[in-house]
């Protein structure tokens, strides 16, 4: 279920992301109670309570490397949306293990990097253009929860 309404929401976020280059707040910070309360449930059913503690680490670890990044990049690169994602998708990640959320990260900015050298390639945006990021990290995190 947490599954289906990471799909629903990230395709809905990822087309606004593409058309506006924008995530906008009030469709990421709803998600972070509508999460923590999916995650809890699946907790209370599972018996996995370490996995919900877990679960909100990796949201902080990621809501804070992604801050770190857009502070570094001086705002010309991560916008401060794809910083909120992050943490949602940390969460969500987090509750199946660390190894889901370091991976997805690390596919996020494979798959943002190639598309971006193909839009390059094809001439459809050029360097100084701004890309989404947010498409490639729904991406890689739906990726993720499909395997699991």
């Amino acid at each position: 279920m947490t599954g289906a309404v990471a799909a629903i929401v990230g395709v809905a976020l990822a087309a606004i992301d593409l058309d506006v280059h924008r995530l906008p707040r009030v469709v990421t910070w709803p998600c972070y109670p509508a999460v923590a309360l999916l995650l809890t449930v699946c907790s209370a059913v599972t018996g996995d309570w370490p996995a919900l503690l877990r679960a909100l680490e990796a949201g902080a670890a990621l809501w804070v490397l992604y801050y770190v990044l857009h502070r570094l990049a001086r705002r010309r690169g991560l916008g401060r949306g794809d910083v909120t994602l992050a943490g949602v998708v940390g969460m969500l990640l987090g509750w199946f293990g660390w190894a889901q959320v370091a991976v997805a990260t690390y596919l996020a900015f494979i798959l943002a990097g190639a598309s971006a050298a193909l839009l390059l390639v094809l001439r459809r945006v050029s360097r100084s253009d701004r890309i989404a990021f947010g498409p490639a990290m729904i991406a890689a995190a739906l990726v993720l929860l499909a395997l699991q």
